[in-house]
């Protein structure tokens, strides 16, 4: 059988017990190593992050849970903005350690969002918050137009949560420099 020969290429091994009329109980034996390296690892990832703000502008709902549970897993504090008016009027609100901006949102999109807090933090004398594009978009070009209204850097989506904790960890340790100086 297929789990035969799944679990012999493993050093494994499958038994089956059965009873006429009470059913088959299988039993799988197979060695694993320890993942307590990967979870210190995870545990000092953690303990180098601290707590950050940040506001997350996207309007596809499934997008939302996804990108705040994964920030939230690294224990940041999310703010939710669905489209880029909201997202102008949070950022001028309140104080983020980080934004995260789609950049295909109705009415007023992602750009346009960047663009007017960008200038309102030039008009209030306010220091400029790390905002990163969301988007499934990766050409150069495109990229470039992330660049071109004021945003940092690019996240492609899916999230890769490796990517999104190098960020994080940048601008928790207050290291962040912008993708497109260096």
């Amino acid at each position: 059988s297929i789990c035969k020969q799944l679990l012999s290429l493993m050093n494994g091994s499958i038994t089956v017990e059965s009873k006429a009329g009470q059913g088959s109980i299988f039993t799988i034996a197979f060695a694993l190593q320890t993942t307590i390296q990967t979870e210190e690892k995870e545990h000092r990832v953690a303990d180098v992050l601290t707590p950050l703000t940040v506001l997350l502008a996207e309007d596809n709902p499934i997008n939302q849970i996804v990108a705040t549970r994964l920030l939230q897993h690294q224990g940041c504090e999310v703010s939710l903005a669905v489209d880029g008016e909201e997202a102008v009027n949070k950022a001028s609100a309140n104080s983020y350690d980080l934004i995260l901006m789609d950049c295909e949102m109705p009415d007023v999109d992602g750009y346009e969002a960047t663009r007017q807090i960008r200038q309102w933090e030039l008009e209030q004398n306010k220091k400029a918050t790390p905002i990163y594009a969301l988007s499934a978009h990766t050409l150069i070009e495109q990229v470039e137009l992330c660049y071109a209204s004021g945003m940092d850097g690019h996240i492609s989506k899916p999230i890769v949560p490796e990517d999104l904790k190098a960020i994080l960890r940048a601008v928790s340790s207050r290291e962040f420099v912008p993708d497109k100086h260096g």
